[in-house]
């Protein structure tokens, strides 16, 4: 699923605790496939200079596809040696547990990449989500997000998580911010 739908749901799901963790489930709920692409792009321009960052322009999206053209070297690379972390519901869990070990409070804000890779598991048709590396190899083949009835589905549950969160907590902002500066409504 695209980075965008992710930091919208993992803001979803977070604002429950406030705004600013709010924004922190959003950047949280984004995190797995920055740090996945974030790394994957460090590597490229380390070992092919400024322009490895604009290598991957010209690929053809059916590569995504289960029956799609071969998928290149640097992708398999990748996927192993950053995606399996940042995908991996095991490593979500041992950091859940460390974070409620040093802070001694629930995790909260892990609901977010949670919800990431719960939702990238049926909807990686071939660069498959392995969500419980590194003790197993399991993956599941889903069906593309890119896909036209997924990617509406994905369209129309955005649309109304917004909605939803305009009405709950957007809404009354303005006037709320007037009133506490001692201005009318």
């Amino acid at each position: 699923m695209d980075v965008f739908s992710h930091a919208v749901y993992g803001y979803a799901v977070a604002r429950w605790r406030g705004p600013k963790m709010g924004w922190l489930g959003a950047l949280a709920g984004a995190a797995p496939d920055l740090l996945y692409g974030g790394a994957a792009l460090l590597r490229r321009v380390y070992r092919q200079g400024w322009s490895g960052a604009l290598n991957t322009s010209a690929r053809d999206n059916a590569i995504w596809l289960k029956d799609g053209p071969p998928m290149p070297a640097d992708l398999i690379a990748d996927y192993n040696d950053f995606y399996r972390y940042t995908h991996s519901l095991v490593i979500l869990l041992l950091i859940s547990l460390l974070w409620y070990a040093i802070r001694r409070n629930p995790p909260w804000l892990m609901l977010a990449p949670l919800l990431h890779v719960v939702m990238d598991i049926p909807v990686h048709e071939r660069y498959l989500t392995p969500m419980f590396f590194p003790l197993s190899d399991f993956t599941v083949v889903g069906v593309s997000w890119g896909k036209p009835p997924i990617l509406i589905a994905n369209m129309v549950a955005l649309i109304a998580v917004m909605v939803t969160m305009y009405w709950k907590y957007w809404r009354g902002a303005g006037s709320q911010e007037s009133e506490v500066r001692g201005g009318t409504a």
